[in-house]
């Protein structure tokens, strides 16, 4: 009786390891490069930082469009393992209009499988509205005050 037990102890520990060596988890190692603007519409003059992200062993990414020019290249050959690197562009928003930044390059993952990235993105640039209520206001507050003392 106690050595049927102590096998049917064994199978359950022994079918529970399989289940999960079978279920163990595996890491995943895509690389991935991104581009994205602090924000997306804004007035003439606002300050908008463009942000390219990339999260690889080895990339080559180029940052090109309108105003913003540059390249991000580098790995981590040392871990030969991914890691996350990140860079930021100022956008020249001296003028409406509507500006476009895109990346486009390669990145390796920690597998070595190569993949092409290619990405944008458009921030629209408007006029400052121009407003006259602080004149209006003190318009009618000096009219109030005349017509008071009349």
């Amino acid at each position: 009786m106690k050595n049927t037990c102590l096998k049917f102890k064994i199978l359950i520990v022994l079918f529970g390891m399989l289940i999960l060596c079978i279920l163990q988890s595996k890491n995943v190692n895509a690389a991935s490069a991104s581009i994205s603007a602090s924000s997306k519409s804004v007035s003439v003059g606002d300050k908008v930082s463009i942000n390219v992200s990339v999260n690889a062993m080895a990339w080559n990414v180029k940052v090109s469009g309108s105003g913003v020019s540059g390249s991000i290249v580098g790995g981590n050959m040392e871990n030969m393992s991914n890691k996350s690197t990140s860079k930021s562009y100022t956008l020249d928003t001296s003028k409406a209009g509507s500006y476009t930044v895109s990346i486009s390059g390669d990145v390796t993952d920690a597998n070595g499988t190569n993949s092409g990235v290619s990405d944008s993105v458009t921030v629209k640039v408007s006029e400052k509205s121009t407003t006259n209520t602080d004149k209006n206001n003190n318009t009618i507050f000096f009219v109030k005050l005349i017509l008071r003392f009349s």
